[in-house]
């Protein structure tokens, strides 16, 4: 990278298999709560169809406000069958808008726009099998079926709408929670980091749109959300708690692309050599007991129920603190970069100096995916948003590092380079890095 030391930190994206084969050190330490920040919140009105990007939204005891709050299913001899990007790749195409107090209105390329008011009536009530589970949910009529059974060139499909209750699964193991037509948990948290790392492996784009979390994470390390359990949030009186029972297992959705729906190749392949169950268990997991008794799941990211006092409306910016973690942790050490008496335009030229003359001694060198969120950031902070061609996919590291600065989209200058300094220090304390 001409910009930002070249010689040291160029992407070895050509070697990615070789490095994938490579276990990743997973890098802990006990955070302060204002390094933990809310980067994306993803809302998902209709399973398995396009997410609403939002600045702001409402947390409720079943996740995030409208999410998964509708499904199209498949009926069959008078039961319902939730319909997902599994078994209906067309579903990727649909592209809904925030659900009203009307209603929803719903968009496919090519076709009229659908505008569907909430119904109500019992007769209409239907019993929906989603992910081994049932779901109570209200037909919405049969001019949206309709047009749901043309998008997705299907026949005997219907679109639902959430009512009821429905507790999250097996609450004696995993702690209570709601949820709507979800496969099983409120929300799906993961971060930064851990995204970025995985499309440096597995070489895809849109990695977040394939891997559909509904909270995203800045200001840890890769894969760092593994090791908390307990989350808290305040805005004023308001308060919230996100409990994180388990990771999740993730099934074959990922390899969908989220713009075509077309099979992509299996990301999934290249997270098993550091992300399956048979590999997670052989670290010092808090969840050691559940990937030994799932050795052939991969998994990314945390499964989170939320527990909400007074009006909760979460904002992208927001901090997280850490109540409780499943890890015995250290101290957190004073950061090395990051320093209240200096401006952050001096925080960020230092932090640039340590990445282009410094020199890991401990812990080998930052992977591909740390290496490129240092690049994304950097670019993210001279240059604003991304404006240039994306670069062919067989040109692989021009790719690459086209992608990191494009995950940075929208970020500020004063933000993208406070996010630098704060992953430069994640990157001296865990590498040791220090000017030779």
């Amino acid at each position: 990278m001409p910009e930002n030391g070249s010689a040291r930190l160029r992407v070895a994206v050509g070697v990615a298999a070789a490095v994938g084969a490579v276990a990743v050190v997973v890098w802990w330490r006990q955070r302060k709560s204002s390094a933990l920040r809310i980067s994306k919140l993803c809302v998902y009105p209709i399973k398995s169809c396009k997410a609403i990007n939002v600045k702001r939204v409402k947390l409720t005891s079943e996740g995030l406000e409208h999410d998964r709050e509708y499904v199209v299913v498949k009926v069959v001899d008078g039961f319902a069958t939730a319909r997902t990007i599994r078994n209906c790749h067309e579903l990727v195409k649909i592209t809904p808008e925030m659900p009203t107090a009307e209603g929803i209105k719903v968009h496919k390329k090519g076709m009229k726009t659908l505008v569907v008011p909430i119904l109500h009536g019992p007769h209409f009530k239907l019993g929906c099998d989603v992910w081994d589970d049932i779901a109570d949910g209200m037909d919405q009529g049969d001019e949206a079926a309709a047009w749901f059974c043309e998008a997705l060139q299907e026949t005997d499909v219907r679109f639902v709408r959430f009512t009821g209750c429905r507790p999250t699964p097996q609450p004696e193991k995993f702690g209570e929670g709601l949820t709507k037509f979800s496969d099983g948990f409120g929300m799906l948290l993961t971060s930064e980091a851990s995204l970025m790392e995985l499309g440096c492996r597995c070489g895809l784009d849109q990695i977040q749109q394939r891997m559909r979390p509904n909270i995203v994470i800045d200001g840890c390390g890769v894969h760092e959300e593994d090791n908390w359990s307990l989350l808290s949030w305040q805005r004023g009186a308001a308060s919230a708690l996100l409990k994180l029972p388990k990771p999740c297992a993730r099934c074959e959705i990922p390899r969908v692309n989220p713009t075509t729906g077309i099979p992509d190749p299996d990301p999934l392949k290249a997270m098993r050599s550091y992300r399956s169950g048979h590999e997670l268990e052989k670290t010092e997991s808090p969840h050691r007991a559940h990937y030994e008794s799932h050795k052939s799941s991969i998994f990314f990211g945390q499964n989170a129920n939320a527990t909400v006092s007074g009006e909760a409306v979460l904002h992208v910016g927001d901090s997280f603190t850490i109540e409780a973690q499943t890890m015995k942790t250290a101290p957190t050490p004073k950061p090395v970069v990051a320093n209240a008496d200096q401006d952050l335009e001096r925080q960020f030229q230092k932090a640039v100096d340590l990445i282009k003359n410094g020199k890991p001694s401990q812990n080998g060198e930052p992977s591909n995916g740390e290496k490129l969120r240092v690049y994304g950031l950097y670019k993210q902070a001279l240059q604003g948003d991304n404006k240039q061609a994306q670069p062919w996919q067989v040109q692989l590291e021009a790719n690459a590092k086209w992608t990191a600065w494009e995950g940075f989209k929208g970020k500020s200058k004063e933000d993208a380079m406070r996010a630098y300094v704060e992953t430069v220090d994640a990157q001296i304390r865990k590498y040791g890095i220090d000017v030779v």
